[in-house]
């Protein structure tokens, strides 16, 4: 009897170890072949683009002193605003075309609103003269938890400065317009070379908001020869940052410090991704936990050198010329769609790679909509000179106002030019291809739905215009 459970023992302990050997042998021969491919993918990027890793791309962002940060004067602004500060009217103002006038109602509430701000919005106009910024990030073992706590004081200060933009012009103090737009356009910069995608995005938003506010300023009145000329160099500058590349290399710099770490031990796979979003961290874990995570490593290789090679081909598309990078960026997110769902070599692949067409497109718009932008700044240097509307992009150029027609980051084809019966429209027809620049022909029925992608003008005599009545109310 006792010979008989011995035998029955020792067959369980052969079963379970046999049971064992073929998952851990299959996933140590998965593993040899995918630190292989993986380590192929890094001795290339080694060679071709040295200083990519993520220490690297931290060191090798530009360093700004102190006294000339516009990243410590935003945070000094946003220490004046009262804590969790929301506007009160920022959304109703901006549903005002351009030209439109405010009602009495909306500028006592505005003014009313920022009277108290005016420490905050003092310090914030101090931006001016401010376009270079910088903030030094602490990335986490894993990246995702990075914090960046530092990118809502800049929406915050934007957000003021949009409304001191609105009722300098209300008042109609070009100067101090000026100035706040100044301020706007140097708020976003105070990111600076900031190598995170949602860093990028941030300073995307705040850019549009300076030059829709630049559109109103011209719907309501006229800057000076030299605030023009300012204006058009500043936002030259900013279309030349190729925002889109920093954040993907940071992005990939990123993904490879995580998973770096998740390979040599430093931190765990499963706690990792449990923890993702997550306040309250969790450090424990089960003898499952560390059985799974050790039949997951050639999981997290393979992952590794995908996510590698498809942000690789991302970063190479993007510095190629409009229409070939668009292309590029399709491809590339063709082979991401291409990996099937039921591929558990690539799980995390499938979790971190970041939706890049709309990134793509996100930069797209934004530099497109500050080449019109340019461009349009130009027409109204021209009509300050000339005393008429130039009749072409070209007749720009030909002046002097304009170093080159800028190209539509959609297409590539040269920006549109349109005269109206008010003025003039230098536009993009979008990202679908049909937009025709006419979504503010009639003011009194724009359709807000309408992405334009545009700058534009309107006649001296046309600017200023008699406030809309409050939806609802008759004519």
């Amino acid at each position: 009897m006792k010979f008989r459970w011995r035998r029955i023992v020792i067959g369980l302990i052969t079963v379970v170890v046999v049971s064992l050997a073929i998952p851990v042998g299959k996933e140590l021969i998965d593993r040899s072949k995918a630190r292989e491919d993986l380590n192929r993918i890094i001795s290339e990027l080694d060679r071709t683009d040295p200083r990519w890793r993520l220490e690297d791309v931290e060191l090798d962002r530009h360093a700004v002193p102190d006294e000339s940060n516009s990243a410590v004067t935003v945070t000094a602004a946003h220490r004046l605003l009262p804590k969790k500060w929301e506007p009160k009217i920022d959304a109703e103002l901006e549903k005002i075309p351009p030209p439109i006038a405010l009602r009495k109602d909306q500028a006592d509430k505005l003014a009313g609103e920022l009277k108290s701000l005016e420490d905050a919005l003092q310090t914030a106009r101090k931006l001016k003269d401010q376009p270079i910024g910088s903030t030094k990030l602490n990335y986490t073992p894993d990246f995702l938890s990075t914090l960046v706590p530092h990118l809502q004081p800049p929406r915050e200060v934007a957000s003021l400065l949009v409304m001191d933009v609105t009722l300098s012009l209300d008042r109609k103090d070009m100067e101090k317009a000026w100035i706040s737009n100044r301020a706007l356009l140097n708020t976003g910069r105070s990111i600076g070379d900031e190598p995170l995608l949602i860093s990028i995005l941030v300073r995307f938003a705040i850019d549009e908001l300076a030059v829709r506010n630049l559109e109103r300023a011209l719907g309501q009145g006229e800057f000076k020869e030299t605030h023009l000329e300012e204006r058009q160099r500043a936002f030259g500058t900013e279309m030349e940052v190729p925002h889109f590349l920093i954040g993907m290399r940071g992005e990939r710099a990123g993904t490879d410090h995580m998973l770096s770490n998740i390979e040599n031990g430093t931190i765990s796979l499963l706690r990792t991704l449990n923890n993702v979003g997550k306040k309250k961290k969790s450090d424990s874990s089960s003898i499952w936990d560390q059985i799974n995570e050790f039949l997951a490593f050639s999981m997290v290789l393979r992952s590794h050198a995908t996510l590698l090679d498809l942000q690789t081909r991302l970063i190479e598309a993007i510095k190629l010329a409009p229409k070939e990078r668009n292309q590029a960026v399709k491809e590339v997110e063709a082979a991401f769609k291409q990996i099937a769902p039921d591929d558990k070599s690539q799980i995390l692949v499938r979790l971190l790679f970041p939706s890049v067409t709309k990134m793509a497109q996100a930069e797209q718009r934004i530099h497109t909509k500050l080449a019109c932008a340019i461009a349009g700044i130009g027409a109204e240097r021209f009509r300050l000179k000339k005393n008429r509307w130039p009749d072409s992009l070209e007749e720009l150029v030909q002046a002097g106002c304009l170093k080159e027609i800028p190209i539509d980051l959609f297409d590539g084809n040269p920006l549109r030019f349109r005269r109206t019966n008010d003025g003039l429209v230098i536009y993009s027809p979008g990202l679908g291809g049909f937009y025709d620049g006419k979504a503010l022909d009639d003011l009194g029925n724009v359709n807000e739905n309408v992405i334009r992608v545009e700058f534009r003008l309107w006649d001296p005599s046309q600017r200023r215009q008699t406030p809309l009545p409050p939806k609802g109310d008759k004519q």
